[in-house]
C-alpha cells in the first residue's frame, strides 16, 4: 500500500506526492477524479485521455480449431 500525507494550502490546494504521481501516472495538466464512498473513505482515479490507450491491443490473429487444440 502506498501512503502519503500532503498539506493543504490557504486555497485548499495540495500536492500529490510523486509516489503517487508515478503511481497513477499523472503530470501537470492531468485530470483525476475523486469519489467518497458510503463508509466515508475517499478515492481518487486518474483520467486517463483516450489518445494515451493507443496501441496498447494487438491485432487479433485468427486460428483455427486444430491450431487451438
Amino acid at each position: 500500500m502506498i501512503s502519503n500525507i500532503s498539506a493543504l494550502t490557504s486555497k485548499c490546494q495540495t500536492t500529490v506526492p510523486k509516489e503517487l504521481r508515478d503511481h497513477l501516472r499523472i503530470g501537470p495538466g492531468d485530470r483525476v477524479k475523486w469519489f467518497i464512498n458510503p463508509d466515508g473513505t475517499a478515492v481518487v482515479l486518474s483520467r486517463v485521455p483516450i489518445t494515451a490507450l493507443r496501441g496498447i491491443l494487438t491485432a487479433r490473429k485468427h486460428v483455427s480449431i486444430e491450431q487451438m487444440d
